[in-house]
């Protein structure tokens, strides 16, 4: 406040809002109880499965070796040192302790039934790894991340790095920020050894941010992103990959083709500045291509967008833009998609990024059926700080509004609107 960045009435307001939320639990009584058989009650794990379910973001897919069909499939083996591991995630302050956990290898089991062998292969014998591999109808290989690679910082000893070759070594980090983004070398050999024998061979990442991916990504038909998929993900995982699901989950993160595509990243540093741009701001900034971009996730299905309608084409700084677009399922599944709006302020007079996601709509479509979404966003959401006047200012001009599956331009349709003083 002493140096104007902060009014006295904007503290007050602030500290109410705190206050008052305390006030409104200490003063209520809470309407229900929490016996102990309402933890993982059955529409709870129910919820766990279909979240699992719904989260997964299948990046690619050739040959529509995905979904897999059940009736073809004799023997499935399954590799990669997380099939079998109690992974949910963080072990710090996110840590969850849940009654059970499913692994991708008992959901396997269960999936399957005794009809189906499973060639269950966790190590890194990599000619074990090609024996199953080549005896299999399918391949899955489940790997990726645990507490211990990413995660609160901790190191092996419980404290920093003590020489500059462990600064240095990949992955010789308990926890923190993990880098680099790629897999585990011994981990990628598996991948290799496992589609070398057997070119049906699907990958399914686990882990808490992006992974890149270009040292074998062209090497596999099949690769999902799972993120940590709690207790039940591990029967989520072949509902999805069998079809009784149809993937729909939309990346929350830009994966790039290598870590210069995204800010500089120093886990040592005791101070660091970042600019205005990162993730899919950045990339499309530099005029970049990621590997995958924000927004983006694949179906057994496919979504056409057409007749985007800008419904306010002119509004005032106390508006809203509402826009329409018809989403049609031009596939032979039943699926979802995200409907993403994304905002461009290519005509601001200060430095913008190309655009900004402002709204989205999940949707549920048959077979060849189609309909009208509509979106909105406020046009005190389009506002822009200005740090010499210090206040939210709204730019009088024209905008553009952009409509479709993911961030990326090819994937989206265009129109514009003004906002008007």
């Amino acid at each position: 406040m002493r140096r104007g960045f902060l009014g006295e009435e904007e503290v007050d307001a602030a500290v109410f809002r705190i206050l008052r939320t305390k006030l409104r639990f200490l003063t209520r009584t809470d309407p229900q109880d929490y016996p102990q058989d309402l933890v993982a009650a059955a529409e709870h794990r129910t919820l766990a499965r279909r979240v699992a379910e719904e989260s997964v973001v299948l990046l690619k897919n050739e040959a529509d070796v995905l979904p897999l069909d059940g009736s073809e499939i004799r023997s499935l083996a399954l590799m990669g040192r997380l099939i079998d591991e109690d992974n949910t995630g963080d072990r710090g302050s996110s840590y969850v302790n849940p009654p059970y956990l499913i692994s991708p290898l008992a959901g396997f089991r269960e999936y399957l039934g005794p009809t189906v062998e499973i060639l269950a292969e966790k190590g890194d014998d990599l000619e074990a790894v090609r024996r199953a591999a080549r005896k299999a109808d399918v391949v899955v290989v489940v790997t990726g991340f645990r507490y211990d690679d990413e995660g609160e910082y901790l190191h092996a000893d419980g404290g920093m790095p003590r020489n500059e070759s462990e600064k240095q070594a990949p992955f010789g980090i308990k926890g923190g920020d993990r880098y680099p983004l790629g897999l585990k070398p011994g981990d990628i050999a598996v991948i290799r050894a496992a589609v070398s024998e057997n070119p049906r061979t699907v990958v399914v990442l686990v882990g808490g941010g992006a992974v890149t991916m270009e040292e074998w990504k062209q090497e596999v038909p099949a690769v999902l992103t799972a993120w940590y998929f709690g207790m039940e993900g591990g029967r989520a995982l072949p509902r999805v990959l069998f079809g009784d699901v149809n993937p729909s989950g939309k990346l929350p993160v830009t994966i790039p083709v290598d870590e210069t595509q995204l800010p500089p990243f120093d886990p040592y540093a005791q101070e660091v500045e970042y600019d205005y741009y990162h993730g899919y701001t950045l990339v499309d900034k530099r005029g970049e291509e990621p590997a995958f971009p924000f927004g983006f996730g694949m179906s057994y299905t496919k979504f056409a967008y057409s007749d985007l309608q800008v419904l306010t084409p002119e509004i005032t700084a106390a508006g809203e833009l509402r826009v329409q677009v018809k989403v049609a399922n031009t596939g032979p599944r039943a699926g979802k998609e995200v409907v993403q709006m994304y905002v461009g302020f290519e005509n601001s007079r200060v430095d913008r990024p190309i655009r900004l996601l402002r709204g989205f709509h999940k949707i549920d479509l048959a077979p060849g059926e189609s309909m009208p979404v509509e979106l909105s966003v406020s046009a005190a959401d389009l506002a822009w700080y200005n740090l010499e006047q210090m206040r939210w200012e709204i730019e009088p001009m024209e905008y553009s509004v952009w409509v479709g599956g993911s961030s990326r331009t090819r994937d989206l349709r265009r129109a514009s609107f003004r906002i008007v003083e």
